[in-house]
């Protein structure tokens, strides 16, 4: 049985750098996708579910974003983070 991908935003493969900080503690690595909704940042370390991340990170378009969002979901190989909403939405 197959199921329709429910994704609200379209995900683009990616490579940019990402400095990032999850729980007082920094890291480097690497987005491998984004959408409107949130990013992969793929890791080496297993991050705790529902943690706040604070991102930095610059994009080819709109330069640096400075975004804040929660690990929806983690994996040793990486982690999926959803934005928080705008503080204007």
């Amino acid at each position: 049985m197959h199921t329709k991908d429910q994704r609200q935003f379209a995900r683009h493969l990616v490579n940019i750098p990402v400095n990032f900080v999850v729980r007082g503690r920094s890291y480097k690595s690497w987005i491998r996708n984004i959408s409107g909704g949130g990013v992969y940042i793929e890791t080496g370390t297993l991050f705790p579910v529902q943690s706040v991340i604070s991102m930095t990170y610059s994009l080819p378009d709109s330069g640096e974003e400075n975004r804040i969002g929660l690990i929806v979901w983690a994996k040793l190989q990486g982690i999926g983070v959803k934005f928080n909403p705008p503080k204007n939405a």
